[in-house]
């Protein structure tokens, strides 16, 4: 049921709103309307108004406990303050609340960085005295139907389908670039010591460590499992690949082509531009991994037809082990598919089928989403060949259940 309605504004310099309940409530969901809607059909008069479009709001909700059936003593009034934090980030939006059926409360606090807020508040009222408990009947469960998404959240109608998340990072003090927090997220995976450094999330590979010294392979794989900067200069990483091509020259273990490897697939996830920087070095010592691959560079360098031959006849030979023969298969699948994948985003007929497969499967594996979500971020080419598709005003998108 619908508890209170209502438009308020922070005041003071904290700015901090209340709402106060005429009687104990448990509340259920809060519903944010956005500037200009009309929250409720039979009062046409009522006009939201919700202003910035997004925002975090800090909200405080006093804890009343309620007394037991099975217990005879009047629980004594709390002060306690229960915190949550909504991020809006505009339309309107319902967030559960859930708090239990132990407490309800009589005063709401709001605090943010907002001007005005129109929200509906559901719940239900809670009585002084609990009522007699009633035996369980099951129910069945109601039909799923879809909720359309609010265009302020739908990345399938825009342009550019990063605004969402940048607009959400753009509410967070300081906030680093949507990149680098891929980056991190999905592929590189912080230290704990990285964690608690006050200089996280900035902890950039320094490209001229040991300048004077013939790096190895263990030494480069450790430098670049932290993010190398996205203004890098071209002669910097051009320098290091240089280096690297030294160390690949002359293996020292029989390791060599498994850190090539982790090499391939460290840098898959950096900027493009050190991709490429290796990749243009010394193309008969590369070997390439499934992750690697996901990275629209390596894809094309790879995508080759000797390349593709190699791996045809270790699926075919019977010397391969089943295990090998299926890793063979994945990569020269992968390799393909962004061929037909980059295809898809300018050719209405393109292979909109394979593609998906394609999509599906990296969205499976953490290392591989990440790398693919920097490709589609970073990489100019596939940004502008996605900006240049038309967006589709009628598109009726919905929520994932």
């Amino acid at each position: 049921m619908l508890l209170h309605w209502c438009t308020v504004s922070p005041q003071g310099q904290d700015n901090i709103a209340a709402i106060r309940f005429a009687y104990p409530v448990r509340i259920s969901s809060i519903c944010v309307f956005p500037t200009g809607t009309h929250p409720f059909v039979n009062a046409p008069d009522v006009v939201a108004k919700t202003e910035p479009e997004a925002f975090y709001l800090e909200l405080f909700l006093n804890a009343h406990p309620i007394p037991q059936a099975d217990t005879k003593e009047k629980p004594r009034p709390a002060n306690a303050l229960i915190p949550t934090v909504i991020a809006y980030a505009g339309g309107q939006v319902d967030f559960t609340v859930d708090m239990g059926s132990d407490y309800a409360t009589r005063l709401m606090i709001l605090k943010g960085k907002f001007d005005v807020l129109s929200m509906a508040i559901y719940g239900e009222i809670v009585a002084d005295t609990p009522s007699p408990t009633q035996n369980y009947e099951a129910k069945p469960l109601p039909p799923i139907e879809h909720t359309t998404l609010s265009k302020a959240v739908d990345p399938s109608i825009s342009s550019d389908p990063t605004t969402l998340a940048k607009r959400l990072l753009d509410l967070i003090p300081n906030s680093p670039p949507l990149s680098l927090v891929v980056r991190l997220m999905f592929c590189l995976k912080p230290s704990d010591a990285d964690w608690d450094s006050p200089e996280f999330p900035y902890l950039h590979a320094d490209l001229e460590h040991e300048v004077d010294v013939e790096p190895s392979l263990e030494t480069v794989m450790d430098l670049l499992s932290k993010p190398v900067r996205d203004d890098a200069s071209e002669e910097d990483l051009e320098a290091f690949a240089l280096r690297v091509s030294g160390c690949l020259s002359t293996p020292k273990d029989n390791n060599h082509a498994y850190q090539i490897a982790e090499l391939l697939s460290l840098s898959a996830s950096q900027h493009p531009s050190l991709a490429r920087a290796l990749l243009d070095l010394d193309k008969k010592t590369l070997l390439c991994l499934l992750d690697a691959v996901t990275n629209a560079d390596i894809a094309r360098q790879m995508s080759n037809e000797t390349f593709l031959k190699n791996l045809a006849s270790l699926q075919e030979t019977s010397r391969t082990d089943t295990y090998t023969q299926f890793a063979a298969r994945r990569l020269a699948s992968r390799i393909r598919d962004w061929t037909c994948f980059e295809d898809a985003l300018s050719n209405t007929r393109g292979g909109f089928n394979q593609s998906w497969n394609m999509l599906k499967e990296i969205a499976a594996e953490e290392q591989s989403m990440g790398i693919w979500l920097e490709s589609v971020i970073l990489h100019e080419d596939i940004v502008t060949k996605l900006a240049e598709n038309p967006v589709l005003a009628n598109l009726q998108s919905h929520a994932p259940f």
